[in-house]
């Protein structure tokens, strides 16, 4: 008996898949139909797919399809091996080009083998703890100091015994009292570190909107960084959420829309890409739907969406002989799919005539058409839009088309976000002056710590760095020292039009208790609120004298002239100074030895172990720096038998460059060959309809036969 049976084959390509069947007659045994090897061949042969060409590799008499696949082997057979060294890889590199280590500097882990170095002051390698020591501070970095008061100290008794004798006597000055301590108010020394311990704060005078437009009242503040971050806050807000606010926006939208058909009508949708080659076609019928997205539109709602859809032109065409066939409407989109660009193509189809002429075009108006749109809106730091300045964007949601699309408590996220961006990153940048310290001596020479982009140029204004200070002097308000300076000026100018004189010098009446200097009035510190001046007494040779603990200071003539008679009948003090090579000092009054100890009793050393063979390569009478040392953890390096030399390895900082090195070796000696071969595809569709593809190499066909012969059971 003579059956037909049906050889079918198919490969997939970016084109559709496509089936090519074969027919041959065949003898049917039993219970299947066996078909011969040649036939097969021949089938093979010319429909297999070729798929390109890959790379192997035979190493070992092994094939490896992948160097993953080599470098297992190679590792699960121990051709590198790990070696645990203290050595750093990174400072015995012996060799650059192939980046091999020397093995001689390789030291082991066992800590028997190492010993305890210290880093001196210079940044060198001290054997002991005591010769780190003697290079920070010695004998010849201590001085010994002399004095009657135990507050002026001098390098001799002399000058001591001349300052006591011919300099110290009763003098007043001003003083502000902040946390206990004492700051002279005409004292350059003082009057800097009062002003180091204030706040932070800006003085903003801002002549411009957002978007550059001139301001009717300028924006005026002065104060610590807190408050005029909170003020500026609540002045701009308005600002933002004008015309600025659309500037600084983007509403990004997904204009989707899902189709249905109704009755006998369905729905064509083809999908082709930039080169017009078609990607994908499917047909919708009743009770199924789609959803497509459009691009390139700039429509306002999902209504607008709805109608650009319906009543723009859609062509009509038709298709079958003329007594039978139909109309149908088609138009073209352009959209995404996939995330694809494409070209879309819906056609609105009708069923087919079979008889009487063309069924007709179905209306637009038979089609379920509801809009799925989403969208989100993105905020930038500026109206440039860059992407390093996005700042933060809205979640994705339906009826979001344009900027207005945003509910109050979205857009006040924004404004929170855009503004602790726009105070932090232009309100108060300063440039190369941002880390730059607001000096009393600056604000009074004008030379004011500027932000750049307000510099009073093209009528912006101007934002200056500023010391704020707490005019209650506990919890009140800020104020500002430039705007306390500014108080200061004209103060001063009316005392400088009114002079004293005593004694035939020229003195003003700043305070009335107290009469100042031209000199003194150049430099005296104008604070306000509670923060008023306290006048004080010293026995001192300085009348400006910066005593912050107040020792030498009362608050009464009376104590000043006890001070007076208490130093006049004290006996002359020593006191020891000892330095280290950095400035540091420590003070007593025992003896020069206990100066350093003390001094070195702070000073914290750097330590590490080394290892012993390491400290025998190096020249003791060289200095070593700390940083050569190699001998300075734990490492894993990697070894590989060297080829050249028996019982020697070859060793490498990572494993990726030892498995390299071990190929590269061994495709020089021929022991390792990259090959290429080609890849082919055969689908084959077995007696029960099931496709099963095969995969072989080069023109391999016989092993795909076998496959197949052991696949369906033949013999």
């Amino acid at each position: 008996m003579l059956k037909v049976f049906l050889l079918s084959t198919s490969f997939l390509t970016i084109n559709p898949m496509v089936i090519t069947s074969i027919y041959y007659t065949v003898v049917e045994p039993t219970n299947n139909y066996i078909i011969p090897r040649d036939v097969l061949r021949q089938d093979i042969l010319a429909k297999r797919v070729y798929g390109g060409q890959i790379n192997y590799h035979e190493y070992d008499g092994q094939t490896f399809h992948s160097d993953e696949a080599l470098n297992e082997y190679l590792l699960k057979n121990n051709k590198v091996t790990t070696v645990l060294t203290s050595s750093n890889p990174n400072q015995i590199i012996k060799n650059y080009e192939h980046m091999t280590l020397d093995s001689k500097k390789i030291y082991d882990v066992d800590l028997n083998n190492f010993q305890q170095l210290y880093r001196d002051a210079f940044g060198n390698v001290a054997y002991s703890r005591q010769d780190a020591l003697n290079t920070y501070t010695n004998a010849g970095l201590v001085k010994a100091q002399y004095s009657y008061d135990g507050f002026y100290w001098f390098d001799t008794p002399e000058e001591a015994k001349i300052n006591e004798k011919y300099k110290m006597k009763i003098n007043k000055s001003l003083y502000y009292i902040y946390n206990n301590q004492y700051y002279n108010a005409f004292n350059d020394q003082d009057i800097n570190t009062l002003v180091s311990l204030m706040e932070e704060g800006y003085y903003t005078n801002l002549n411009q909107s957002l978007l550059g437009k001139p301001l009717v009242n300028p924006i005026i503040h002065q104060g610590n960084s807190k408050l005029i971050y909170d003020l500026l806050k609540k002045d701009l807000q308005k600002d933002f959420n004008g015309d600025y606010y659309n500037a600084v926006t983007k509403t990004e939208t997904k204009y989707q829309l899902a189709l249905a058909a109704t009755g006998t009508n369905r729905i064509t949708a083809q999908y082709y890409d930039q080169n017009n080659k078609l990607i994908k076609a499917i047909d919708y019928n009743a009770g199924s739907s789609l959803t497509i997205e459009l691009t390139g539109l700039n429509v306002k709602s999902g209504q607008e969406l709805i109608d650009y859809f319906k009543n723009d032109t859609w062509n009509e065409e038709w298709e079958g002989p003329p007594s039978i066939g139909r109309y149908y409407k088609t138009r073209d989109f352009t959209g995404s799919y996939k995330g694809q660009n494409v070209k879309i193509r819906l056609n609105l189809v009708p069923r087919w005539s079979y008889g009487g002429g063309k069924t007709q075009a179905p209306s637009i108006n038979e089609y379920n058409i509801i809009d799925q749109s989403v969208g989100k809106i993105k905020l930038y730091a500026n109206p440039q839009q860059n992407h390093a300045q996005f700042l933060d964007v809205t979640h994705e949601k339906k009826g979001v088309f344009s900027n207005s699309n945003i509910t109050t408590t979205e857009k006040n996220q924004f404004y929170d976000i855009w503004y602790d961006h726009y105070f932090n990153s232009v309100l108060t940048n300063f440039g190369s002056n941002n880390n730059r310290q607001v000096t009393y001596h600056d604000i009074k020479n004008g030379n004011y710590i500027t932000n750049p982009i307000f510099n009073n140029t093209k009528g912006k204004g101007f934002i200056y760095k500023d010391k704020a200070y707490d005019v209650n002097n506990s919890k009140g308000y800020s104020q500002s020292l430039i705007r306390s300076y500014l108080n200061w000026m004209p103060i001063k100018a009316k005392l400088l039009e009114k002079p004293v004189v005593r004694d035939g010098q020229q003195y003003y009446q700043l305070r009335p208790d107290f009469l100042a200097t031209a000199e003194q009035l150049d430099k005296f510190l104008y604070l306000e609120g509670n923060f008023q001046t306290k006048l004080m007494y010293s026995y001192s040779p300085d009348p400006d004298i910066s005593d912050r603990n107040g020792r030498m200071l009362a608050s009464t003539l009376e104590g000043a002239k006890e001070k007076e008679l208490i130093n006049k009948d004290r006996t002359l003090r020593k006191q020891y100074l000892a330095y280290d090579v950095f400035g540091n000092k420590e003070v007593t009054t025992s003896s020069a030895e206990e100066a350093i100890q003390q001094l070195t009793n702070k000073i914290q050393l750097t330590s590490k172990f080394v290892h012993k063979n390491e400290i025998k390569t190096w020249n003791a009478k060289v200095k070593r720096s700390w940083d050569l040392i190699i001998s300075d953890g734990r490492y894993v390096v990697y070894r590989i038998v060297d080829p050249n030399q028996t019982g020697k390895f070859i060793y490498f900082p990572a494993q990726d460059l030892a498995l390299a090195a071990i190929k590269t070796t061994a495709r020089l000696n021929y022991m390792v060959n990259k090959l290429e071969k080609s890849v082919y595809l055969y689908s084959y569709t077995t007696q029960s309809k099931e496709l099963v593809p095969f995969v072989f190499y080069d023109n391999d066909v016989e092993s795909v036969i076998s496959k197949i012969y052991q696949y369906e059971q033949w013999t």
